[in-house]
């Protein structure tokens, strides 16, 4: 699972399944989107065989697609750290 945020977290973290229960989340990459407009929210997609993130970013300045690689063990990445209060969003 890859979930990409905003405000207060601006990495694009990675859950990864373990039998019943979700391992992470895990830091790949800070993605830098302004989120301006929709065209540069980060909608982050996996490639067909799970190795690589295809996500989108205006962290130059103008909206563009990169490919990052996700390691084949993602307790390699760093652990997200987060503020002592703060709370994930409730998805309803």
């Amino acid at each position: 699972v890859v979930v990409d945020s905003r405000d207060t977290v601006t990495s694009m973290c990675l859950w990864q399944r373990e039998g019943d229960s979700f391992a992470g989340p895990r830091v790949l990459l800070d993605h830098r989107c302004s989120f301006h407009v929709q065209k540069v929210h980060a909608h982050p997609l996996f490639t067909p065989d799970g190795n690589k993130l295809l996500y989108t970013s205006d962290k130059n300045g103008y909206g563009n697609l990169y490919l990052a690689d996700i390691p084949e063990d993602i307790t390699q990445l760093p652990e997200l750290v987060l503020p002592e209060n703060y709370r994930f969003p409730k998805i309803v």
